[in-house]
């Protein structure tokens, strides 16, 4: 018995001492006239039967995480849209996570007498809607009788599910995170981070035909504390022009970035995710034209350049970006940047992995982000091979 509470404690000191998140921001060299803001979506509050969290609660982690924004999405409530607006620096927005017959739809810009009505019954241009953890196990949404044309995204990551998928035989994974969760949280949960294959193949299906936009939804309910939750992963919005701390105005803005996609998601305990960029130069001998997350590029031009910056500090073997056209992996460069000519029609995102190293050895890499697409809608020919 002694033997064995001096494993376990020096397995717990071990797992204490893990540094994270793993990497430093390197200084910020993003391309100029782009604005980053960091936030959470699908957040839950006591107006949801299983959720205990107040919004004030909300608000003071949110401070705490220097998040920019909270979207708030109780189940078919609407109750918490009195406290909309700034407060400090963190914008607050409401919505709800309506139930449907066939599962869980996050909506913005909702009626409450909607609420608890079918998709098909409220969902107007106004309206912004994703599908709320399609793939989670146990709470799988019905598919086979949903027309994708209804949502403008879905929940390519959330909170629930990540636990969730960790809950399968032999349950090693789900071991690792809970024994080392309550000293070191963000090294507990390394354990449970896996690509959801699933989903993103369903979002890659369904943006073929019409793009969609890949949201990470936290899922917080305030059983572990929010201020923990937001430290682990969150929202990124990229946009032209800086917010103004107008709440109005503000509001409008982001929900727009949330439905056009110029958004990514980051898992923020390995590395923060706030130096990141991904953008699309278009060029030929007359003009120049640049296209961000979630645009569509329709004319011709003779180059077509995507490029990437992982800002962070690291070395050329600790990063992996992938790059996805349609769905397929295009190209694998290791490094912090990525550059790379593009001329064939499709929608291009990327996925980043990151090698965290264990503490005995053991290096592993893992998802750390996904970005939206930049859309090319005709093929293009290259002057550079």
């Amino acid at each position: 018995m002694v033997s064995l509470a001096i494993v376990v404690g020096l397995t717990q000191l071990l797992g204490f001492l893990q540094r994270f998140p793993r990497y430093r921001l390197a200084p910020v060299e993003r391309p100029k006239g782009l604005y980053h803001y960091r936030g959470q979506l699908h957040v839950h509050t006591r107006h949801s039967k299983d959720a205990t969290g107040s919004i004030d609660e909300i608000l003071r982690a949110a401070a705490q995480e220097k998040q920019d924004f909270v979207v708030v999405l109780d189940h078919n409530s609407l109750a918490a849209a009195t406290r909309e607006g700034y407060h400090g620096n963190v914008l607050l927005i409401v919505g709800a996570e309506a139930s449907d017959r066939r599962g869980h739809i996050a909506a913005l810009n909702l009626a409450a007498p909607s609420l608890g009505r079918p998709i098909e019954r409220w969902k107007t241009p106004s309206v912004t809607a994703w599908l709320t953890h399609p793939m989670q196990p146990g709470r799988r949404f019905d598919l086979e009788r949903f027309n994708p044309a209804l949502v403008d995204g879905l929940e390519i990551l959330n909170g629930g599910s990540i636990v969730k998928r960790a809950i399968e035989f032999p349950y090693t994974r789900l071991a690792a995170a809970l024994y080392f969760y309550p000293l070191n949280p963000s090294y507990g949960a390394t354990f449970l981070l896996s690509r959801p294959d699933e989903t993103l193949a369903l979002w890659d299906r369904w943006s073929a035909t019409t793009r969609k936009t890949g949201l990470f939804g936290i899922d917080a309910h305030g059983r572990v504390s929010y201020r923990r939750s937001f430290a682990l992963a969150s929202t990124h919005l990229l946009l032209d022009a800086p917010l103004t701390h107008n709440a109005a105005d503000d509001r409008r803005r982001v929900i727009d970035a949330i439905k056009k996609g110029r958004v990514y998601s980051a898992f923020d305990a390995l590395a923060p995710g706030d130096g990141f960029w991904f953008v699309g130069e278009a060029r030929n001998f007359a003009r120049r034209q640049r296209v961000l997350m979630g645009d569509t590029l329709r004319e011709n031009y003779q180059v077509v350049a995507l490029r990437a910056d992982a800002g962070l500090q690291v070395g050329d073997g600790d990063l992996r970006f992938h790059l996805f056209r349609d769905g397929v992996e295009v190209a694998r460069r290791a490094g912090k940047r990525f550059r790379i000519v593009v001329s064939t029609r499709g929608c291009y995102r990327i996925e980043v992995e990151l090698r965290v190293r264990g503490m005995l050895g053991g290096d592993r890499f893992l998802p750390w982000l996904f970005s939206n697409a930049i859309c090319l809608a005709k093929p293009f020919s290259s002057l550079l091979r």
